[in-house]
């Protein structure tokens, strides 16, 4: 089915672009998306109406400097500012739907925003975080380089430098690879329609790129975990041939982490699969794994 389209305004006075999925019957759930960096809501619409199929209603939103919300945010930590945003389309889908849980399913950066939204926000049922970004390793360095650059360019530049000294590394491990982004996933197809997006790819702002990798460090700290609610359930979805999850060690490691804390975390590590599980050649099984999961909890 395809989706409603509106614009809501953001606790700051900008227009976000969001799509609503709705089931063929009153739905018991609600499922929020955060999609990843260089994406758009739109690539979600085939997971959307399987959670339609599983009785859920579905909000995703283009994301702050990303599809058809746009602009860029220089004056302001974005990140901070998306996980407002997440609350913002809470708020929404909760005014029109009172009383029925709620889940937040975050992609890759969208991950380090779902993230710092359940430290700040409650009321949320579940999290569900899709191929996490963890790279601890390289994110102070593509941090402060970003910082550096920023000092001479501005935070709104959009800046190859830093996305090809975060990402540049994530195909060596596919080559002789067959485009520059197979790392996303074995199905060709799928690459080949993300190349072909013209609302996908392209360098993100210098400040995104720094308050990313800032947030990844930050949200990584233990008094940071400990603010999430000790009640939330979380389900970690990672492929371990994914090099942005550090091939699934990032994901176990999180894993730990909320462990530490009391939380309710499971872990689905998928053999082979890379960053794009929705995307992947067995993404069936993944989606599956999601419904299963959102009927337990």
């Amino acid at each position: 089915m395809k989706p409603l389209t509106f614009t809501l305004r953001a606790k700051d006075g900008t227009d976000l672009f969001v799509r609503k999925f709705e089931p063929d019957h009153f739905p018991k759930k609600i499922v929020l998306i955060a999609h990843g960096l260089a994406e758009h809501s739109g690539r979600y619409e085939r997971f959307a109406n399987v959670l339609n199929k599983a009785s859920a209603v579905v909000y995703a939103h283009d994301q702050r400097e990303h599809g058809e919300t746009g602009g860029t945010f220089p004056e302001s930590d974005v990140i901070d500012l998306m996980a407002d945003d997440v609350h913002t389309l809470f708020e929404k889908a909760t005014s029109e739907y009172p009383d029925i849980p709620v889940y937040v399913f975050g992609h890759s950066m969208g991950t380090v925003v779902v993230r710092r939204f359940t430290q700040v926000y409650k009321g949320i049922t579940g999290a569900i975080l899709c191929a996490p970004v963890h790279l601890l390793d390289e994110a102070a360095s593509v941090r402060d380089f970003a910082k550096e650059q920023a000092s001479i360019h501005g935070r709104g530049e959009r800046n190859e430098a830093v996305i090809g000294q975060t990402f540049g590394s994530f195909n060596t491990p596919f080559e002789p690879a067959r485009t520059a982004f197979d790392w996303l996933s074995r199905d060709d197809k799928e690459v080949d329609k993300y190349i072909e997006d013209p609302l996908c790819g392209g360098a993100a702002t210098l400040g995104l790129m720094h308050d990313m990798m800032n947030a990844a460090l930050e949200n990584d700290k233990l008094a940071n975990v400990e603010k999430m609610d000790r009640d939330l359930p979380v389900l970690i979805l990672s492929g371990d041939k994914d090099p942005v999850t550090d091939f699934s060690d990032g994901a176990v490691h999180m894993k730990r982490r909320f462990e530490d804390v009391g939380l309710q975390v499971e872990l689905r590590d998928y053999a082979e699969a890379r960053h794009e599980l929705l995307n992947e050649t067995n993404r069936e099984q993944v989606m599956d794994d999601v419904v299963d999961w959102l009927h337990r909890f």
